[in-house]
């Protein structure tokens, strides 16, 4: 257990310390590219911001798990999910479309764990929801990224199936942290949100692997808070007759934005993704 725990400790300062200059160079490039999330209309930002962050994401993910021993599968699989919600980025692709291409690279990462046609097609489909479960959240500062770092912490530090994929995607959301604490300089953009959910999947499936019934209750504790927000959408769009996959400042955080002030709901949302973690860490074990 010692050994396991130097390793991640090692593991999650390397992903961060080579994140900060990746998410620098993102920021650098996405001022000079013109790759930038204007203000208007749902976005309650007041000026443009580069939402490149999900490259130094991608760039810190792939050469570090290639490093530590993370399977080629899953780099493979990342890359592709973060391609979809670049071109998503550039070209606005609609929710159809972006489940569509979602599909493939989500039942390549769950491969991993199953051979069996059927599961992948049943798994791949929960994925699909998670997926979009936790991009969602990407809708205030620091929230999303905040979510992923501590409901992976514990995970992070204790060793187990989950605790490679955990460690390494805790230090880039650190790092990304560092960028996108209020007032934000860099947002995640879709391929980063759509990235980081993809990460979580994998943690998800090496968690649940182990096919115990207190490893699925573990991988459902991670989950919780996007989970919970996405059912609070799904279930106003329905009580008000409006179509379940369309936008709006109605989530669950947009809600407590609006009574408690941003850093409160920020702040909230990390302690809740806290406890979650460390329930799914005390489960796994």
């Amino acid at each position: 257990m010692r050994a396991a725990r130097a390793a991640v400790d090692v593991e999650v300062v390397v992903a961060f310390l080579l994140a900060l200059p990746c998410m620098a160079l993102a920021l650098r490039l996405g001022r000079g590219m013109g790759l930038v999330d204007r203000p208007g209309g749902i976005k309650i930002h007041r000026t443009p911001i580069p939402f490149t962050g999900g490259a130094g994401i991608l760039v810190t993910l792939v050469a570090v798990g290639a490093y530590f021993g993370v399977s080629a599968t899953v780099l493979a699989a990342a890359i592709a999910v973060w391609a979809v919600g670049f071109l998503d980025d550039i070209r606005h692709l609609s929710p159809a479309q972006k489940i569509i291409f979602e599909f493939v690279p989500l039942a390549v990462a769950t491969s991993t764990v199953s051979s069996s046609f059927i599961t992948i097609l049943l798994l791949t489909t929960v994925a699909v929801v998670l997926l979009n479960a936790y991009a969602v959240l990407d809708g205030l500062d620091a929230l999303a990224a905040g979510v992923m770092m501590f409901s992976l912490l514990p995970l992070a530090f204790v060793s187990g199936p989950a605790h490679l994929v955990a460690a390494i995607t805790v230090g880039c959301s650190a790092a990304f942290l560092v960028f996108n604490m209020p007032p934000a300089r860099l947002f995640l953009g879709n391929h980063g949100s759509l990235l980081l959910g993809l990460l979580m999947w994998v943690v998800v499936l090496r968690l649940s692997g182990e096919g115990a019934l207190t490893m699925y209750l573990a991988a459902a504790s991670i989950c919780s808070v996007p989970l919970v927000n996405v059912a609070f959408v799904v279930a106003r769009r329905i009580g008000e007759k409006r179509p379940v996959l369309g936008g709006d400042r109605a989530h669950l955080y947009d809600v407590l934005h609006r009574r408690l002030g941003l850093w409160s709901t920020v702040i909230l949302s990390w302690t809740l993704s806290a406890v979650a973690g460390v329930i799914a860490t005390e489960l796994a074990r």
